[in-house]
């Protein structure tokens, strides 16, 4: 059985009891926000909130503010209290199930299951969603009831077809049973899921996966169950499990109420926008900044005219009212390049923001000092490093090979040219033989440390995360 916990617990756990606006042991608290200039900015808007947000969460240094849970202060977020209640379940029943108590398993793990779904608006995270079908379809493996365990196997593998069942102490039987589900979910014909919101230009996810804005159609997803959740600030999340049937479009509407201080929050945000194309940091974002109650703020204005998408994007310390940098970008939204060039943008221009008030110029030309700390740089692999001393040892032993062939190829020539009787013939013989096992030793040991850093290179590129570069993540807000 699996005794290992899941570490996606308690993460989520940490995120649902963290306070919305204080700043938490991760260093700065900071609130991100995209905003359209116009109606016709909107769904490029949402995009790029997305992708600024997701860019400084991804730092350490940064707590990035929980909207919804701010803007939510003292009104029961009913989503969340179920991903409480399915947490609680997961764990209870993975108890169960490592000490065989099977019936009981089966009823905890599908009520976590089912309070899973029913908080799909709080469902960011599809680790533990996923874990808690695992474990429900080893559980009716071990029932024999194998049709149970297929259908929880692969509903698990619908939301992600990576999971792996993680643990040891597994039967046969179970990793057969999830080994088939696998490639039956292969084999799932496509379907496709049309999303629409009121209002419009809200962020969807889809099984955990930024997908895009409403209004957004996904073409080939396997039919079967997906977690559907659809953002916007100032309103609570949506969630829903939506059925895809093969070979037809699905209709999602999602209706997305507003959060007790939306108005209050939308006024704000929509006088603070244009001040970022403004000198020095204005009232309304001042005001914007102490309300939220964080250290920092980034607010990008967003302009679309044709294909062509402008951010104008300016960052406050919101503790002491100052500009710390502003920039200009302008990108094509078409290319498949947008997502990594925003990433690029903010990162390069405001992740390691500058002390003063200066202008950037779409160049990403920066001047001023360091104000906000920088992600701190990341620590060479020790793989690469040992690696690297393979490959000086491998070429030490190889010029020892190389040093001691040459003269054991000469005594072989001597040999060849003296008598058979001839009395030096022996101990020539002798050191020829000496010389050559060192010569061989000499490029065995180098061989052995081309294995070693070819080895060690590729553990040490396994293991290096490139965060700046994965672009579609699961999360959000």
């Amino acid at each position: 059985m699996s005794g290992q916990s899941n570490r996606n617990l308690g993460a989520l756990l940490l995120l649902l009891a963290a306070p919305a606006a204080a700043q938490d042991s991760r260093g700065i608290s900071i609130a991100t926000f995209a905003v359209a200039r116009d109606s016709a900015s909107a769904q490029q808007a949402a995009v790029t909130d997305f992708l600024v947000r997701q860019s400084f969460q991804r730092n350490p240094r940064y707590a990035v503010l929980d909207v919804e849970g701010f803007l939510a202060t003292g009104t029961p977020i009913q989503a969340r209290d179920q991903m409480q209640r399915a947490l609680a379940q997961l764990d209870k029943g993975r108890q169960m199930y490592d000490a065989f108590e099977l019936d009981p398993a089966i009823a905890t793990l599908t009520d976590s299951v089912i309070a899973f779904e029913r908080g799909a608006a709080a469902l960011t995270d599809m680790g533990p969603y996923v874990r808690a079908l695992q474990l429900l379809g080893a559980t009716h493996m071990l029932k024999a009831d194998k049709k149970s365990a297929r259908n929880a196997f692969e509903r698990a593998l619908l939301v992600d077809p990576g999971a792996t069942l993680q643990g040891g102490g597994y039967p046969p039987t179970v990793l057969e049973a999830y080994d088939a589900a696998r490639e039956a979910v292969k084999a799932i014909p496509l379907a496709s899921l049309s999303v629409y919101s009121n209002p419009a230009a809200a962020e969807v996810y889809i099984d955990g996966i930024f997908r895009g804005a409403t209004p957004l159609t996904v073409q080939r997803l396997p039919a079967g169950r997906h977690v559907v959740r659809v953002y916007r600030a100032g309103y609570l999340s949506f969630g829903k499990i939506s059925d895809l049937l093969e070979g037809t479009e699905s209709t999602l509407q999602a209706s997305l109420k507003p959060t007790a201080q939306a108005a209050q929050f939308e006024g704000l945000l929509r006088r603070a926008a244009p001040e970022a194309a403004q000198d020095g940091a204005g009232a309304a974002t001042q005001e914007l900044g102490a309300w939220l109650k964080v250290d920092q703020l980034l607010v990008v204005q967003v302009t679309a005219s044709g294909n062509d998408v402008t951010l104008q994007a300016a960052h406050t310390d919101a503790a002491g009212g100052a500009r710390l940098h502003a920039a200009t970008r302008t990108f094509s939204f078409s290319s498949q390049r947008y997502r990594s060039d925003v990433e690029e943008f903010i990162v390069g221009e405001f992740r390691q923001a500058q002390l003063g008030v200066t202008q950037g110029t779409g160049t990403g030309d920066q001047v001023g000092t360091n104000y906000a700390p920088r992600r701190p740089d990341r620590p060479v692999h020790p793989g690469f490093v040992w690696g690297g001393v393979s490959i000086g040892a491998g070429a030490l032993f190889l010029l020892t090979g190389i040093g001691f062939t040459i003269p054991a190829v000469n005594i072989n020539n001597k040999l060849a040219r003296l008598p058979q009787i001839d009395a030096n013939s022996g101990k020539l013989r002798s050191e020829g033989q000496i010389y050559f096992g060192v010569a061989v030793a000499g490029y065995a040991l180098t061989a052995a440390t081309a294995v070693a850093a070819v080895i060690l290179f590729a553990i040490a590129g396994t293991e290096e995360e490139s965060v700046e570069t994965i672009l579609q993540t699961p999360g959000g807000q």
